[in-house]
């Protein structure tokens, strides 16, 4: 039995050395997944709250009030996702532009009145 034992033991070494690499390159591509998984998740929670933001802003009408609400309603929604992508206030009213135009464009449709 030990001869046995002697003769596989370089075997099963060599055998784990092989596997080692594979192994640790399974576990790194998994975490860029996940990461990845996690960054679309931040953009799309973003996404929602900059939509809904500029229902707000219109809401408010126009003004630097309306303003500062849509930009304060995005940083308490999705503070992690503020934080991933690093957005100060400019930035924020920045991408809150164009939501903002789409909703006034969505308010003026004829089925948007019905």
């Amino acid at each position: 039995m030990q001869t046995i034992l002697e003769i596989l033991a370089p075997v099963i070494a060599a055998l784990l050395m092989a596997l080692i690499p594979v192994l640790v390159a399974a576990l790194v591509q998994w975490f860029r997944k996940l990461g990845i998984d996690i960054e679309a998740k931040h953009r799309d929670a973003l996404q929602s709250a900059l939509q809904s933001a500029a229902m707000l802003a219109l809401a408010r009408g126009t003004g630097q009030g309306a303003s500062y609400a849509a930009i304060e309603y995005v940083r308490q929604s999705v503070p992690d996702a503020v934080a991933k992508f690093a957005l100060d206030d400019q930035r924020i009213g920045e991408l809150l532009l164009p939501k903002i135009t789409e909703a006034k464009v969505q308010a003026r449709r004829p089925e948007a009145a019905s």
